[in-house]
């Protein structure tokens, strides 16, 4: 049922904001790793770093180059860096980052994202 999938599809970032929203505070580090998924940042009202993705915000990542970080090598550094933080990853780099041991907790998993704290 392709609708079906459709339909979870759509529910997933609903569920991820509800999942992220208690775990930010005014400090906390918000990145978007190999995604972006123009819901979350605008729900939770949070400006995130991007990791590996420009796309269609090529422009303002060249106004704003701190805003992005090339690969997952140099987001770990960061992450490691953090002590307050949230990142929203689609599961193969989740994958990758599980493997460089990165210390985090997962909040939440759906099929094409996962959420995880700085743990």
């Amino acid at each position: 049922m392709p609708a079906a999938g459709e339909l979870s599809r759509q529910r997933e970032p609903q569920e991820l904001i509800a999942a992220a929203a208690g775990q930010l505070h005014p400090t906390t580090a918000f990145y978007c790793v190999d995604d972006y998924e123009q819901s979350v940042p605008f729900y939770l009202r949070r400006t995130c770093t991007l990791v590996g993705y420009r796309g269609e915000l090529d422009f303002g990542l060249n106004q704003e180059p701190s805003r992005w970080i090339p690969d997952l090598g140099t987001f770990a550094a960061s992450w490691r860096a953090e002590t307050d933080a949230l990142a929203v990853i689609r599961p193969e780099s989740y994958a990758r980052l599980q493997r460089m041991g990165l210390p985090m907790r997962v909040i939440y998993t759906g099929s094409s994202l996962v959420a995880v704290v700085r743990q």
